[in-house]
Formats: C-alpha cells, structure tokens, sequence
C-alpha cells in the first residue's frame, strides 16, 4: 500500500469551489478526485522510459538485442512507472513490479 502525504494546495478559488462541487456530485472526496487528476496526468505527461543494454560476453542462451526492440518489451513488462526495475522484482500478473 502506498504512504499517503497531507499537502496544501494553492489555487484559483472558483478552480477549488468547482472541484469540491465536481467531486460531490460524482460521489466522491475532493482528496480522491486530486489524486485521480494527478495520476491521469502524470500517466499521460511521463516521459518514456529507455532501457538500454551493453553487451557484456556470450551466453548459450537466446541473443537479445536493442536493436531488436527487446528494451522496450522488458521494460514494459517488469518495469514499474515509478519505482523502476530492479534484478531482485517479480512481475504481477497487472505488471507492476514487486520485490521478492
């Protein structure tokens, strides 16, 4: 579970009375409705993420390539938006990664 912070916020008033009316109407807390807002932009202003790999011997195992896209497939399956990869994460079914 993620740790929650309590922040202020400084904005436009009628911008706040409106979220607050928004967030009423819908159903929901104007807390929850900020935290939605920040998600989906962050989701949709994240720059892209590279991974790139540096050949380092041979392995009698499959060759992977950048070249080849394999970066972006890894890192889209085991790479966590914001926590990254690392070599001690197993990847959930949802594709978040977890440390095991």
């Amino acid at each position: 579970m993620a740790m929650t912070k309590r922040t202020t916020i400084l904005a436009d008033e009628a911008l706040l009375v409106e979220a607050q009316q928004f967030a009423a109407r819908n159903g929901t807390s104007f807390t929850k409705l900020v935290e939605t807002a920040l998600r989906e932009y962050l989701e949709v202003h994240r720059p892209p993420r590279r991974m790139e790999f540096i050949d380092m011997g041979s392995s009698s195992g499959p060759s992977f390539s950048v070249a080849d896209g394999w970066d972006e497939e890894i890192l889209a399956a085991a790479a966590d938006p914001v926590a990254g990869w690392s070599p001690g994460a197993s990847v959930r079914r949802d594709g978040a990664g977890t440390r095991s």
